[in-house]
């Protein structure tokens, strides 16, 4: 899982955990802290003698590899002929945490983290005016009947305090639909209820604490439901897994409890949840989605792992990449498919060119920048039924990409991809690349699609 160095680190923060060391060991903000104690999570005394935790601890430092396997690089086929890299003028810099196309209009929906602003992008590349101030940084974005619906995050970096939200912005202005919410990383509308109206799936990913919860739409308000109780909740996305014509929903989690829960929807507001997979502590989720890859109408996952934040510099590790868990008809994901992308944080399953089956589009934000530069974008073209050929463009590496979102922008009824950058510095860059993004930063980089 780790190497030796990182051991060290890492059973150093466990401390407070098994109660060696008061819990607030090592914060250097406490804000909102008093939460996590409330919550019962350290224990109120040493859970072991420190004798036997210096023996666990000088176990893993001296059984642990002084290095990890290092990834298989990406094997890159010849060139693509899908996707052109197209590079608009841009009105702020590459600090973009999150991009959304309107299915309706193919405008382009854009945050800016650092300005909490979020700007418009027509289909003919122009910017809206005046960009919109939604009252902090949607880090997702959908859209509704009622309004663009964003997840404001409240703080991107790991913070113990209730300072997110979800909004719905309409006729100019934001109406916030949920406060004091704990880093919300997703929201889903999604009909859970089958009276007409599209409620709301919120993941609060949180730190120490978090969950996942849905607003029932009742038409003029909203009523608020607890699906799960755990931080890391990432992401959310929905599929009938057991043919009874209700939605389901799966949710991916990562922190400690890396993981895949299956909440089956028994109706009359009523869930069941099931763990359909778990990962060790250190796997990295990011992202995932639902899609049925073989065509024997049983939806199957899309997941990501690539999350490596915590350590810096990154550790690159083995078992970072893009997987898809195939459905053996029970809701069974034992079966995959892998693919190596270090740092891998989004993908996305569509049929980019035209020829009748799933390709994939992945984005890492933690990518090898010294090895790789050019696999921080994946195009994984399926040539065969699940066999899949690797591709990227030149300008891949314009950028560390944190945002993917796919649709038809240009109206010429194929599917273009948007990514966004956050060129947040980190030691494992190379200096060079780190100074090309700051002279010359590309925040946001088109990929037009030229299948028509």
């Amino acid at each position: 899982m780790l190497d030796s160095g990182a051991w060290d680190v890492t059973l150093t923060r466990m401390l407070p955990w098994v109660g060696l060391v008061p819990p607030d060991t090592g914060l250097t903000n406490t804000n909102g802290f008093e939460r996590v104690l409330a919550a019962g999570l350290y224990p109120p005394k040493p859970l072991m003698p420190e004798t036997d935790w210096t023996l666990i601890r000088n176990y893993y430092i001296t059984k642990a590899p002084r290095y990890l396997p290092q990834p298989k690089g990406v094997e890159f086929v010849g060139s693509q002929s899908t996707f052109a890299a197209v590079i608009p003028d841009t009105p702020f810099d590459a600090s973009c945490i999150a991009v959304r196309i309107e299915p309706e209009t193919g405008v382009v929906w854009a945050t800016h983290d650092p300005t909490k602003t979020v700007y418009r992008m027509t289909p003919e590349l122009n910017w809206q005016n005046p960009p919109l101030k939604p009252g902090g940084s949607p880090v997702e974005m959908r859209f509704t009947s009622g309004g663009m619906v964003g997840a404001l995050i409240g703080s991107f970096m790991p913070s113990f305090e209730k300072t997110g939200a979800l909004i719905r912005w309409r006729e100019g202005k934001a109406e916030t639909l949920a406060a004091s919410l704990h880093r919300p990383t997703d929201v889903l509308p999604v009909d859970l209820n089958g009276d007409g109206r599209e409620d709301l799936v919120v993941c609060e990913y949180g730190h120490f604490t978090g969950s996942v919860f849905w607003l029932e739409n009742k038409g003029d308000t909203f009523q608020r439901h607890t699906l799960l109780e755990m931080p890391g909740c990432l992401n959310a996305a929905s599929a009938d897994f057991n043919g009874d014509q209700r939605p389901d929903l799966v949710i991916l989690t990562g922190q400690a409890r890396e993981a895949v829960y299956l909440l089956l929807n028994l109706g009359d507001n009523q869930f069941e949840p099931r763990m359909l997979l778990t990962r060790q502590p250190m796997w990295g989720h990011s992202h995932i989605e639902v899609a049925d890859f073989n065509n024997d109408n049983h939806p199957d996952l899309l997941i990501t792992n690539g999350d490596n934040g915590e350590l810096d510099p990154a550790l690159s590790r083995p078992y970072h990449g893009v997987r898809v868990h195939l459905n053996d008809g029970k809701n069974d994901f034992t079966k995959e498919l892998f693919f190596s992308q270090p740092g891998a944080y989004k993908a996305l399953a569509r049929d980019f060119d035209q020829d009748g089956d799933l390709d994939i589009a992945s984005i890492a934000y933690f990518a090898d920048y010294k090895l790789n530069p050019n696999a921080g974008f994946i195009y994984l073209r399926q040539d065969k039924s699940l066999q899949f050929s690797a591709h990227t463009l030149p300008e891949a590496d314009r950028g560390r990409w944190i945002t993917l979102d796919a649709g038809d922008v240009d109206r010429d009824q194929d599917i273009d991809l948007f990514l966004g950058a956050y060129n947040m510095p980190q030691r494992q860059i190379p200096d060079a690349l780190q100074k090309r993004w700051a002279e010359n930063p590309t925040p946001i980089l088109i990929l037009k699609n030229l299948t028509k």
